[in-house]
């Protein structure tokens, strides 16, 4: 199947989506008007016995017609929905993506597990909780390995209000230690008390004005926040609604908070697919992706720090199936 191919598959995937959503929305009013008719009128005293047990029939037989029909559509909406979407992930994200980071694995239906989000930002994530991760990629940027998922997080099992909605990315930095260290942009949090570690005031007022900073040793604050790296993250958060930065032993996560939308996902299922569109949104994902990873780059390498300095551990990475 070749690109043209593939795209129009896509568009004809999506009319299926949209077909069997509207037929089932039919049949659901249809059943409405159906009961409202036949039982909020009731039968009249000159119906006949005869006239009650046709419509009852009648009734019995829409009462198995329509729940039939109902899922009948739905499963047809859903088989195009998950054709839709493995044609969308290998066609219009997995190739830009192996264009630009080398060593990659993309698993779009995996994710980071709750182990991992609670391992990295632990006092952020609540006690009753409910994940939902995809998009997970494992890639290196000029040498540099990465992880990234988009994550949903509810504040209970029944997922009622969402938490947290973005993506997390998590960069290894082999040759730059540092204790733990964490940054909040306030429009991300309220302002945790976290055992162990202080408020920590940076000399930029602006900086310290948009996002809240603590570290367990002030030393490990300012060599992470450097006047070029608070740049570059108040750049960063202008672009999203919120975000938290967790530097710990030789990695560093971000979690970045982005309104409604998945990174690597259709954002108007209403419109005809255009690659061309669809290219430009993914080549601005991934641009983000290139900008924070470069930006932490410049961090220059930390003579005072040592392996036998750090506090124990750092992040524990699993993933969601």
């Amino acid at each position: 199947m070749n690109l043209q191919q593939s795209i129009n598959e896509l568009n004809r995937s999506r009319r299926h989506i949209i077909a069997g959503f509207a037929v089932a929305a039919l049949l659901g009013l249809s059943a409405l008007a159906f009961f409202l008719f036949n039982f909020l009128s009731g039968p009249t005293s000159v119906d006949s016995a005869a006239d009650v047990y046709s419509q009852f029939a009648r009734t019995r037989i829409f009462m198995v017609l329509i729940p039939i029909g109902l899922i009948i559509c739905m499963i047809y909406a859903g088989l195009s929905y998950v054709k839709f979407k493995t044609i969308y992930k290998e066609i219009l994200i997995r190739k830009p993506l192996a264009d630009n980071f080398d060593n990659l694995q993309y698993e779009w239906a995996n994710g980071f597990s709750m182990d991992t989000i609670k391992s990295i930002f632990p006092y952020t994530a609540p006690p009753q909780n409910y994940n939902c991760s995809e998009d997970l990629i494992k890639a290196s940027y000029n040498g540099i390995p990465f992880e990234m998922s988009d994550v949903m997080v509810y504040f209970n099992a029944a997922g009622n209000n969402k938490y947290f909605l973005g993506r997390m990315m998590i960069i290894d930095l082999p040759d730059k230690l540092t204790n733990s260290v964490q940054i909040f942009s306030k429009t991300f949090t309220k302002n945790y008390n976290i055992p162990f570690m202080s408020d920590i005031e940076m000399d930029s007022v602006e900086f310290n004005r948009e996002f809240l900073s603590k570290a367990g040793e002030p030393h490990d604050t300012f060599y992470l926040l450097t006047p070029h790296m608070m740049e570059h993250i108040q750049k960063l958060s202008m672009r999203f609604e919120g975000i938290a930065i967790h530097a710990f032993g030789n990695k560093i996560a971000f979690a970045l908070r982005k309104g409604n939308t998945n990174s690597f996902d259709l954002k108007k299922w209403y419109k005809k697919i255009s690659y061309q569109e669809e290219l430009y949104n993914v080549y601005n994902e991934i641009e983000d992706i290139k900008s924070i990873i470069s930006t932490i780059c410049n961090l220059g390498s930390n003579p005072n720090n040592s392996q036998g300095n750090l506090m124990p551990g750092s992040f524990r990475i699993s993933y969601r199936h």
